[in-house]
């Protein structure tokens, strides 16, 4: 399943910024039910450009999704010289 939504951001580094380029993982488990996997390639996205983020699900037992949503929150950095 893929689906892509629109995001306005109003800051972002530079194209050519290469300090984060890590992969952010969370694997967790939802008590006996399912396993779930999440990644997002990168950590800084230029303006206009895409954010990938890979979902994977791993039932344990029979179970419905209804509803994925993923939040993602921007953490501010201001160096004063």
């Amino acid at each position: 399943m893929e689906t892509i939504h629109t995001i306005n951001v109003v800051a972002a580094p530079s194209e050519d910024a290469t300090d984060d380029v890590e992969s952010v993982t969370v694997n967790k488990q939802w008590e006996d039910q399912m396993v779930y996997n999440l990644s997002i390639i990168g950590r800084a996205f230029p303006i206009g450009s895409r954010i990938p983020i890979q979902l994977t699900f791993l039932p344990l037992a029979k179970i419905k999704i209804h509803r994925v949503s993923v939040v993602i929150d921007g953490v501010f950095v201001i160096h004063w010289f």
